[in-house]
This record gives C-alpha cells, sequence and structure tokens, in this order.
C-alpha cells in the first residue's frame, strides 16, 4: 500500500489535517482484531466503518432462507477505549487488513470488494438483506477476487465522501442527541431516527467515510479469513483529564487534503497487496537515495524482498513469534 495519508496503519492518528480548523483534539487510534469463517450455503457480509462508539465493523450473515426471517447481525467492536471513551469524536482514517487463512489446498469462494460512496440502513429480514448483496455484486465499481488470491494479505482504506460530516463532532456512544423538530426524524408523532435507524447506525445510514463493504460468496468447504481494522480519531475529553491535557492543534489545508482524497479515491474499490507496497516503497528509496548509497539501499531492499517472501511463506518468525 505504501505510506499514503488514508493508511491507517502507517500513519500516526497525530498525522491528520481538517479542512477546517477544529481547534485542539486529542488523536487517538482505535483497533480490533477478528475473524470470519464463512458460510457454505449463505452469502456473509463484512462492513467497516469508523462509528463514534466502541463499533467498527458488523458482520451480516443470512439466519435462514425463509425470506421475513431477521438476519444475524454481529458487532465487531474494539477494546481500545476501555476506560478512555471520549465525549465525542470526529474519524480521520479507518483501514482493513484481510487475509485468508484457510489451508491452501481449500482455499476458493469468491470475495467482492466495494468502498461505498453512500451510506446504508441495516437489514430487518433476510430478503432485505439479500437485496443488499445483490447490488454490491451489480455495482460498476466492485472489484472480484477469489479465495485463493486472498492468501497475501490485501488492505483496503476509507476516504471522506462528506466534508461537513467530517469536520463535525459526533457524541460518542450508542444514541445521538435528537432534535424533536426535525421532520426527517418525527415519525408518525414517535421520536425515531431517521424512520427507525438507531443509535450509531444513524452513522452508517449518513456516513462521513466510505463504508467498506466485502462480501464472501457462499463455498463449498468454510473459509477463514483473518482481519485487522485501524481507525484514527479527534478526540474531545472532559476538561482536566490526561487526555484532554493531551490534545494538540492540528493544520487545517483543504487544498492538501483534498489532493490525498484524490490520489487515495482513485485507488477504486481494489483490495492492494500490503507486500507490493512495502517493496515498492523500497523501490522507490533506493532511486531517490543517489548514486552514493545506491549499494546499500539495493541490499536493504533485496532484504525487504526476502523477509516479504520469507513471512508469506511461514508467518512471523525470529524474536517477535
Amino acid at each position: 500500500m505504501g505510506k499514503e495519508y488514508y493508511d491507517a496503519f502507517t500513519m500516526h492518528p497525530s498525522m491528520a489535517m481538517t479542512a477546517m480548523s477544529i481547534g485542539a483534539a486529542t488523536p487517538v487510534g482505535a483497533v480490533a482484531v477478528d475473524q470470519i469463517n464463512t458460510d457454505t450455503v449463505f452469502p456473509t457480509l463484512l462492513i467497516v466503518y469508523p462509528h463514534s462508539s466502541l463499533k467498527v465493523a458488523t458482520k451480516i450473515v443470512k439466519s435462514s432462507a425463509t425470506g421475513t426471517d431477521a438476519p444475524t447481525i454481529t458487532t465487531i467492536d474494539s477494546t481500545t477505549w476501555a476506560g478512555a471513551e471520549p465525549h465525542e469524536v470526529i474519524p480521520t482514517r479507518c483501514s482493513v487488513r484481510i487475509a485468508n487463512a484457510t489451508q491452501r489446498f481449500q482455499q476458493g469462494g469468491v470475495v467482492r470488494t466495494l468502498r461505498a460512496t453512500t451510506g446504508q440502513s441495516l437489514p430487518v429480514t433476510n430478503a432485505a438483506f439479500q437485496d443488499i448483496c445483490d447490488r454490491i455484486k451489480t455495482n460498476d465499481r466492485v472489484r472480484v477476487k477469489d479465495g485463493a488470491e486472498m492468501k497475501d494479505q490485501k488492505q483496503l482504506n476509507a476516504v471522506v465522501i462528506d466534508g461537513t460530516r467530517a469536520n463535525g463532532f459526533a457524541k460518542f456512544g450508542n444514541e445521538y442527541d435528537v432534535n424533536p423538530d426535525d421532520p426527517t426524524i418525527n415519525v408518525g408523532g414517535d421520536l425515531a431516527l431517521k424512520a427507525g435507524i438507531q443509535g450509531n447506525d444513524l452513522e452508517l445510514y449518513q456516513p462521513a467515510m466510505s463504508p467498506i463493504y466485502i462480501l464472501f460468496e457462499p463455498f463449498n468447504v468454510v473459509q477463514q479469513y483473518e482481519f485487522t481494522i485501524r481507525a484514527h480519531y479527534l478526540c474531545h475529553y472532559p476538561s482536566g483529564t490526561l487526555l484532554n491535557n493531551m490534545a494538540v492543534r492540528l493544520p487545517a489545508n483543504p487544498i492538501a487534503l483534498n489532493t490525498k482524497r484524490d490520489k487515495e479515491e482513485a485507488k477504486g474499490s481494489n483490495l492492494l497487496n500490503v507486500k507490493d507496497g512495502i517493496l515498492g516503497e523500497m523501490s522507490a528509496l533506493s532511486t531517490r537515495m543517489g548514486p552514493k548509497v545506491a549499494g546499500m539501499a539495493k541490499s536493504y531492499y533485496k532484504g525487504a524482498v526476502t523477509a516479504a517472501e520469507a513471512y508469506e511463506a511461514y508467518g512471523p518468525i525470529g524474536l517477535l513469534a
């Protein structure tokens, strides 16, 4: 992937900027590590999105073949916030790395990825969930890989799709403060969030950053996918607390931010190889360093290639294994 602005794995939370000045805020990174065992009969959908809560992703799978039954929805939370929940947050980055950990000779199936440009309400029936899956499959921006291609770790980054919401703090927690005079939420005389969209699910319906959809089609062998989600936030903590005192003023530069956003958006919905990005950075570095140290750079680059190939074949080795 390389060290890109929207790469939450290589950039630090403090290396962020906003389109408008927001004052002082505390940069925080949240992480979730989990796995998905795909169904052999029904599709499985992973939606990655940085919510203003513990949740960073949602997994959905059909509960049965009956369309009126409710699908099985599982929340994937980050434990990073334990004991340090902020008052309100702005998401700045969100990236997912994923790989097929199934035994090599059993790897198969189809994986579809889509970096969405619009929001989505969570389905309440299996039929509604199937409709979401069908719309993902027919989207012109969707990209397709087979399970064997996923043996190497892949990555996809979210980008800003609503600059207004990307500069506004959202209350951290499961519920929002609601304006009862807003006609879009006052349904049938009863106070509701967007006609029944509850809590921070409203964020997925009106996203600031692009939700990432990863759709796993059913295969006759269960596929095990390991994934890591990393999200960055700018946070407000209660005055006088330690984390509030760690707040910093971040630069506001709309021109530079739009340039970085356009560069990331140009990659589309493709899952890119993490290894290729690392090696590409080493190659570019060896070119920029000039002839004086070209030999050292070349040696370092070869070492990176060897290390990446060893990681692919054997996983982490050495003192950190």
